[in-house]
């Protein structure tokens, strides 16, 4: 479970390594503008819910770092995945 919340702020990290403020200030309006429609929870079944995250900027991330967050967020699944083989 900690590897998976590690691997999901490694993204905001990655996000934040940007270079001109101008298109922080953008994006930020943006963002503003979007989270009035952007839906955070889709479904729900019984005490589960399926939540959607949105992560800004991520269209403008290149690709080698999109591939950076997408192998530690695997990495962080089987990580709780060999700790709860190991502890239960």
């Amino acid at each position: 479970m900690k590897n998976t919340m590690l691997a999901l702020l490694a993204v905001p990290v990655l996000i934040s390594c940007g270079s001109a403020g101008d298109k922080k200030t953008s994006a930020a309006a943006d963002t503003l503008q979007n989270a009035d429609t952007f839906v955070w929870q889709t479904e729900q079944f019984g005490d589960a819910r399926i939540l959607r995250y949105q992560v800004t900027g991520w269209e403008q991330l290149p690709l080698q770092e999109k591939k950076l967050a997408y192998y530690l967020t695997m990495a962080g699944l089987a990580g709780r995945d060999i700790m709860w083989d190991q502890n239960y």
